[in-house]
């Protein structure tokens, strides 16, 4: 996975974390909202160098997701869900489930994708419940999330708010 960009550590900054997030969600917002939904698959005869080659090594490439940011980089204070909300639905109206890669935030628009980082350690994480209801921290991560990234039950994470692109790449 890449590495997020450059994070606000200084003083001066840490105060305005609140504004941050919250221009980061509007943006977020607006990507999800122009997005329509995931791009369609495309078909084989649309695709660049098709029935141009006569052997099937010969230009082949692969369709792989990578990960755009969107909006800046944001550091602050993450928390793990407790294992007890297992089962519960959150505001998405699915079922928490700790071992799926998701996380609630007070302003991020609920489905948008997030790529969290802890030292060399990152990951996309989905939106899709509200909280952490402590005004102290950014995210809460569902038990998959914050063991992939190492985390105990507090730490400080790097989140940058990502779309998924389709490319393709040599083979």
């Amino acid at each position: 996975m890449e590495r997020a960009g450059r994070t606000t550590r200084d003083g001066a900054r840490g105060r305005c974390r609140g504004r941050a997030w919250v221009a980061l969600a509007a943006t977020a917002g607006l990507l999800v909202g122009c997005g329509g939904g995931p791009a369609p698959e495309p078909s084989a005869a649309s695709l660049p160098g098709a029935g141009s080659s006569t052997s099937p090594s010969a230009g082949a490439t692969r369709l792989v997701t990578r990960t755009v940011a969107t909006g800046p980089a944001v550091s602050g204070r993450a928390s793990s869900y407790s294992r007890q909300l297992q089962g519960r639905p959150t505001t998405s109206g699915e079922a928490y489930d700790e071992r799926r890669l998701t996380a609630a935030s007070r302003t991020l628009p609920l489905g948008s994708l997030v790529r969290v980082c802890r030292g060399a350690r990152c990951l996309v994480v989905r939106v899709n419940d509200r909280g952490p209801h402590d005004g102290r921290l950014m995210l809460d991560l569902s038990g998959a999330a914050a063991k992939g990234l190492g985390l105990g039950d507090l730490g400080t994470v790097t989140a940058t708010p990502v779309r998924e692109v389709r490319v393709r790449v040599p083979s």
